[in-house]
């Protein structure tokens, strides 16, 4: 199957549809100055009337234009987990478990863009569960997960609006159900040089078919199409991280090595094997920005 013809067929399956930018309306507010970063809110809104709030992050450090990462949480109480603000005890030790990701940017010279996607934090439903919402979408020919990488590429488009950050180092960075969203959004839009994908890459049969996952990112007759780790030649060759947890609950470390190994040949294929790193935690399910970011830094600078 050719890449065109595979992009395609994943683009249908999650009901992907990117909205045109001249659709959008994009608002920031007012900085305000932290430590070693600036920070405002912003908000993106289409012609539907949805609004994606966001924050964007700037170092005071280095000279724009910043590369610039998306981090996006995976479950959890929302995007204020990515700028490190804790607002109950839950909070704080999910801040404890390496889900900072826009400070993580910013202490490492990155402009960071976090949205609030579908279904969680300020655009949760009022006890309706993550998994019920993403039923109620399948039940009405959508999914959830065409909804997240949808407001991936609004997120892009927010970046390329704004000329303190570098249209041309996108990264996308995210665990868990986060991973997995930005897996598939580089898979659908090569805008994005860089993805991290911790704790949400492995064969299907070692981790969605055999271990319960929410049901955000199940895909209907996916497997007829081809297998997680088959779609990374969608990726090849722009730059990707691969992070395992050996002790991951939902993701056993055997079928995380087998995709990569089937992901590292859609990369030599391209002779871009410089471009797939993996790396293997030593706990469980969570991130681990002491094996991310040396990685990020250094794959940053391959050409």
């Amino acid at each position: 199957m050719s890449e065109f013809t595979l992009k395609q067929n994943l683009a249908n399956l999650v009901r992907y549809q990117k909205v045109d930018v001249k659709d959008l309306v994009f608002t920031t507010g007012e900085f305000q100055t932290r430590e070693n970063y600036k920070i405002s809110r912003f908000a993106i809104s289409n012609a539907n009337a949805e609004e994606i709030p966001g924050y964007l992050l700037l170092p005071l450090e280095g000279q724009p234009p910043y590369p610039t990462m998306i981090c996006l949480q995976g479950h959890s109480p929302g995007m204020h987990i990515s700028i490190g603000e804790a607002k109950t005890a839950r909070d704080s030790i999910s801040i404890s478990g390496g889900r900072d990701l826009a400070i993580q940017a910013v202490n490492n010279g990155w402009a960071a863009v976090v949205i609030e996607l579908k279904g969680f934090g300020e655009r949760a439903v009022e006890k309706v569960s993550c998994n019920d919402l993403s039923l109620r979408e399948l039940m009405l020919g959508n999914t959830m997960l065409g909804h997240r990488t949808k407001e991936v590429s609004m997120a892009v488009d927010y970046i390329l609006s704004r000329p303190e950050l570098d249209a041309h180092q996108i990264g996308c960075i995210g665990n868990s159900s986060g991973g997995t969203t930005s897996y598939f959004a580089a898979c659908l839009d090569d805008r994005i040089n860089l993805t991290v994908v911790s704790c949400s890459f492995a064969t299907y049969a070692s981790s969605w078919l055999k271990h319960h996952h929410c049901a955000c990112g199940y895909i209907l007759d996916i497997m007829k199409v081809g297998d997680m780790p088959d779609f990374a030649k969608l990726i090849a060759a722009r730059k990707l991280i691969i992070i395992g947890g050996k002790h991951d609950p939902i993701a056993d470390i055997e079928g995380v090595r087998t995709g990569v190994e089937i992901a590292r040949k859609a990369y030599q294929s391209k002779k871009s094997e410089a471009n797939l790193v993996y790396m293997e935690g030593e706990k469980g399910h969570q991130f681990y920005p002491q094996l991310a970011w040396p990685a990020i830094n250094k794959i940053s600078t391959i050409d």
